[in-house]
């Protein structure tokens, strides 16, 4: 009896699978088609209806490929900006100032409305 000596590594394993994977589909494929011919439907509009259900497929992959780029681009995004503000600039300081009592940022813009220097609403 003859024993394995080499068991191959995990990209052999992952091809084969992958080619069960790929011949499985081609044998569905293959059944699905005769049994729609069993039926009486043409067997181009069989093979036309299983080439719009992989392109369908392809669309929905790509959709979603689509969004997930956009929502780490947008995470990747937001991480830069944290990182490169300046901390100094989100400074904000309660005080008294000409436009009224407010709150105030660094450069003396106020940011609270609605407050004036006696203290009632505007």
């Amino acid at each position: 009896m003859a024993t394995r000596t080499h068991t191959g590594h995990w990209a052999y394993w992952r091809g084969q699978g992958a080619r069960r994977t790929w011949s499985g589909c081609r044998r569905g494929e293959r059944c699905l088609t005769s049994a729609l011919t069993a039926r009486g439907w043409p067997a181009g509009l069989a093979r036309g209806l299983l080439w719009g259900v992989k392109l369908v497929l392809l669309a929905v992959l790509l959709y979603a490929a689509f969004r997930l780029a956009l929502v780490l681009a947008l995470v990747w995004g937001g991480l830069w900006l944290a990182a490169n503000t300046d901390p100094e600039d989100c400074v904000l300081e309660w005080r008294e100032g000409e436009d009224g009592t407010g709150l105030y940022d660094k450069w003396g813009n106020l940011l609270s409305t609605g407050v004036t220097t006696l203290g009632r609403l505007r």
